[in-house]
Parts: C-alpha cells; sequence; structure tokens
C-alpha cells in the first residue's frame, strides 16, 4: 500500500508544470539569439530593397522604400525589446549571462545609426535632386513665358532667339547632371546630350539664313559677271542643305532622345516616362515643324529659279538702283523671274504664319 502510494505520488511529480525559475533560462536564451538575429534579416531585406529598386519607377522606388523603412523599424524595435528582456534574466546565459543581449543590443543601435544617417543623406540627396529639378522647370517656364510675350505681340521668334533658348535650358540641365544623382542625374545628362546634337544643326541654319538675307540675296547691285551669280547660288545651296538636316533631326527626334536616354542607362520606367511627356505635345509640333521647313525649301528653290533666270540670261538684263529691281529686256524673261519671286514670296508669307502657331503651341 505504501509502496503504490509512492508510486502515485512519483508520477503525479512527473506531470507537474516546470518551475518558473527552469523555464526562465530557457526564453531570456531565445531572447538573446533573437535579438541578434533580427537587425542581421533588417540588413537582408535593405539590401534587398536596393537590389529591387535599381530598374524600377520613381513611384515604385517610393513604395519600397517606405515597406522597407516600416518592416526594418518593426525588426528593430522587436531586436531591442528581447535584449532588454535577456539582459533583464537574472540567470540562463551560462557563465556571461549578458554577453548576447549586450550584443544584440549594440547591433540594434548600430542598426538604428546607420539607418538615421542614410536617412539623412538620403533626403538630402532627394532635396538637392529636386531643387535642381526645379530650376530645369523654371528655365522652361521663363522660356515658355518668353515666347508667349514674343506670340502676343505678334513678333516673330527669330534663330538668334531659338539658339538662346537652347543654351540657357542646356545650361540647367548641365548644372542638374553635374551636381544631382540617380536617376535625376542621368535624365539630366541625357536630355542635354540631346540639346547638343541639335545647337549645331541650328547654328548652321542660322548662319546660312543670314547669308541669304543679310544682305539681301537678291540685290543685283554691283554684278558684272556670271561667276558673282554662281557665288549667290552657293549660299543658296548651303541655307537648303542646313535646312535638310535640320528637318531630318526634327522627323526623327523621338528616336534620337530615346537613344541618348539608354545611351546613359536611365532606368526603363523613367525612359517611358519621359516620352510619355514629349509626345504628349509632339505630334502636333512635328506637324507644323515639317510644313516650315517645307516652306524654306520653297523659298530656296525659288532663289535658285531666279538665280539661274539671271544666269542663264546674263547680258539680257540691267539692275535699276533707284527702284532696286531687275529690268529684262523681254517680258517672257520678265514674267518667269515673277513666278519664282511670287512663289518665294507666298512660302514666306506661310512659314511666318505657320511660325506663329508654332510658337503659340511651344507657349502653352
Amino acid at each position: 500500500m505504501n509502496k503504490a502510494l509512492e508510486d502515485l505520488q512519483a508520477d503525479r511529480g512527473d506531470n507537474e508544470p516546470p518551475n518558473q525559475a527552469e523555464t526562465e533560462p530557457v526564453y531570456a536564451n531565445r531572447a538573446a539569439n533573437w535579438s541578434i538575429a533580427l537587425p542581421i534579416v533588417a540588413v537582408f531585406i535593405s539590401e534587398a530593397v536596393v537590389l529591387s529598386n535599381r530598374d524600377a519607377s520613381p513611384d515604385m522606388v517610393l513604395l519600397m522604400d517606405q515597406f522597407a523603412i516600416i518592416l526594418t523599424a518593426f525588426l528593430i524595435l522587436g531586436g531591442v525589446t528581447l535584449a532588454i528582456i535577456a539582459l533583464c534574466s537574472r540567470k540562463g546565459q551560462g557563465d556571461r549571462p549578458v554577453v548576447r543581449p549586450v550584443l544584440g543590443m549594440i547591433a540594434n543601435l548600430l542598426l538604428i545609426a546607420l539607418i538615421g544617417t542614410g536617412f539623412v543623406h538620403g533626403f538630402q540627396k532627394g532635396l538637392k535632386n529636386r531643387v535642381l529639378a526645379r530650376t530645369v522647370t523654371q528655365t522652361s517656364e521663363d522660356l515658355q513665358a518668353e515666347m508667349k510675350k514674343t506670340a502676343e505681340e505678334g513678333r516673330g521668334f527669330t534663330t538668334e532667339q531659338a539658339q538662346d533658348n537652347l543654351s540657357r535650358m542646356s545650361g540647367a540641365l548641365d548644372g542638374v547632371s553635374q551636381n544631382g544623382t540617380g536617376a535625376t542625374a542621368l535624365l539630366a545628362k541625357a536630355s542635354k546630350a540631346y540639346l547638343d546634337q541639335i545647337q549645331p544643326l541650328t547654328t548652321n541654319y542660322s548662319v546660312a539664313l543670314k547669308n541669304v538675307l543679310q544682305p539681301p540675296l537678291l540685290d543685283m547691285s554691283g554684278i558684272e559677271r556670271r561667276d558673282q551669280l554662281a557665288a549667290k547660288k552657293q549660299l543658296v545651296r548651303a541655307f537648303l542643305l542646313a535646312n535638310e538636316k535640320l528637318e531630318a533631326f526634327a522627323t526623327n527626334r523621338m528616336n534620337l532622345y530615346r537613344e541618348q536616354l539608354r545611351r546613359f542607362s536611365v532606368p526603363s520606367e523613367v525612359i517611358e516616362q519621359a516620352m510619355a511627356v514629349r509626345k504628349s505635345t509632339i505630334l502636333e509640333e512635328d506637324a507644323l515643324a515639317r510644313k516650315i521647313r517645307e516652306d524654306d525649301r520653297r523659298m530656296g528653290k525659288a532663289m535658285l529659279g531666279m538665280l539661274d533666270v539671271l544666269d542663264v540670261n546674263f547680258g539680257k538684263w540691267t539692275y535699276n538702283l533707284e527702284r532696286k529691281k531687275v529690268v529684262f529686256d523681254n517680258d517672257a524673261l520678265l514674267d518667269k523671274y515673277i513666278s519664282f519671286r511670287d512663289e518665294m514670296q507666298s512660302a514666306a508669307k506661310e512659314q511666318q504664319r505657320l511660325q506663329a502657331k508654332l510658337l503659340e503651341l511651344a507657349s502653352r
């Protein structure tokens, strides 16, 4: 009887819950281990987000960064809490009861410092990029305001103004490309490279246009030899060539811009956004630009036609200095000369109307 009672008491002892003092070391060990593990997990998550953001759009980058910050904050908070729990335990850590929780606390505090420094640095870079981008936006708005004023006053938009606008925008983009970071700097570099392609074309066109307008190409005072007419023809051909090159660029400018964006490794999402912005207004602008280039071609060919009439019939005409007109010996030559002149004037008038319309569109 006594033997059975002893056995029953022994069995009941085996089923009793463990003493809190005995379970405390287990929980303290786990808390210490996880206080070290959680900041390591946070580091891996941050690195994963950085890698995934390389080709992501700006909106996706912002979303992923916010997710990483929130998750990392929870992990760090958990790590610090577990380190404190382990430190508050009186036993269960062997001969060195505070080593692992102290290491966990240090790891979490260090990670907080790194993230805080990185956040401040990232915020400063983001702020700097926004300020730099604003300079480009402000330059664009200033140019639009000036073009709008020109359109409202009915003044023609000169090639000098076009070159000045390109230079000012190129300067603003250069500042962003030199001082900005990330996709903002890459986009600015690609855009500046694109403008650098068109600047020499507009410069050559401007010079060629001046050569046929100043002095007036059709001023025949002082023309005594046929080779003098050949020199004038060469100026017209140079103008037509400059106009042709400018038209070739304008016709293909979207593809050329995309090539520059890819050459400077601008993220694909940013490329599509940049192209979408340009496509919103480029179709109507391109249609007007092609018509303007066609009017230049018409004017150039008409000038060549007039010079050919003078060249082929050299000696059959004179130049009236008072009236500033060519006087022909027969009416047939005069009619042919006048037909070319009328074509030139018609193209010039049409071009002025299209330039005003293009200026109004660009100033919106």
